[in-house]
């Protein structure tokens, strides 16, 4: 084994998101090895999180392995370890980047969380609609405007589906959402109340597919508790944070996919919105930011300079940062 560090995180995409930010920070492919835990331990069930776990742990608590833990860190994500859903408002108990050992986990969910701000995603969001300006322009706005009231539809999602163990279901009912439909749109905005909502019955009618109607509807009711614990909260941290990271991320490429319609149908009253276009745009950001290899290909040319890479790149922090792995590990100066 070379005496190289190392960062081991939990699949393709989280390394991905590291490697840009070991570019960003001018690191080379020299100064540290990013390894996913996309791999069998003997004995052991397949499981990428528990994997990162078991390494960080087995490196630090055997003596034979002393000279790799100084150089070794482990990156898991958080899930929803550590907050107190019975709360109002919701308790985030940690509410930094926790470190045991040589094991960090991530500040929120999952490290899609890092990116769930409007000023940081934008970049992706403009990446995926590029053309028609106007019509983008007007979409992006109402994205901004509304951004804290989809991250707590998102969460109340989320948050409903822990809680009546569906987010395997959940997650894959949205991740099939392919194509755009304002008939039965899962989402809806309301110009004349400027609100964003979902729409429960064709939500209801989509879960159906996925499981029996008692358990569609225990979501439906918990979902409701938990909007309105979440949105009464005096801030949105916890909605940011406590968001399940792909629910997040499918929750925020309906609704610019909603607005981007929208803005057509305002500005083009009499003209067909280009619903192809959207349905494409559907299926192209289903991994917000770099999750994906069809998507990592379109931004890895700029994402070195994205917002979201120079916000963690400038701010490497331990409690919050992720770039601060890169910190822990004794590679930046």
């Amino acid at each position: 084994m070379s005496d190289m560090p190392i960062l081991l995180v939990e699949g393709p995409g989280d390394a991905e998101f590291f490697d840009c930010l070991r570019k960003a920070l001018d690191l080379n492919a020299g100064n540290v090895r990013i390894d996913d835990a996309d791999f069998k331990i003997p004995g052991r069930e397949n499981n990428r999180r528990g994997n990162v776990e078991y390494v960080a742990k087995e490196i630090v608590g055997n003596h034979k392995y002393q000279r790799v833990a100084k150089r070794f860190i482990g990156f898991a994500d958080r899930e929803f370890d550590d907050f107190d859903f019975e709360q109002s408002p919701i308790i985030d108990y940690i509410g930094v980047q926790r470190q045991d050992g040589r094991l960090i986990y991530s500040r929120g969910h999952s490290i899609e969380n890092y990116v769930f701000d409007y000023d940081l995603i934008i970049d992706a969001l403009e990446e995926h609609y590029p053309n028609t300006v106007n019509e983008r322009t007007m979409a992006l706005n109402n994205m901004r405007e509304f951004f804290d009231q989809i991250l707590c539809i998102a969460c109340a999602i989320s948050s409903s589906a822990y809680k009546n163990e569906l987010i395997g279901a959940i997650n894959e009912l949205l991740y099939h959402i392919n194509e755009w439909d304002s008939e039965k749109a899962i989402m809806s905005y309301d110009q004349t109340k400027q609100s964003v909502a979902l729409n429960w019955d064709e939500f209801r009618i989509r879960l159906l597919e996925y499981r029996d109607e008692h358990r569609a509807d225990a979501f439906i009711g918990s979902y409701e508790h938990y909007l309105d614990v979440i949105s009464r909260a005096g801030n949105q941290e916890t909605a940011r944070w406590l968001c399940h990271g792909h629910i997040g991320v499918h929750i925020i490429r309906l609704a610019y996919a909603m607005f981007i319609y929208h803005s057509f149908t305002s500005a083009s009253p009499g003209n067909n919105p280009p619903l192809s276009e959207i349905s494409d745009m559907l299926t192209d950001t289903k991994h917000l930011p770099l999750r994906g290899h069809k998507t990592a290909r379109r931004l890895r040319g700029r994402s070195e300079s994205s917002s979201w890479v120079q916000h963690y790149c400038n701010h490497i922090d331990k409690d919050t940062s992720p770039a601060y792995c890169f910190a822990a590990l004794g590679v930046l100066p």
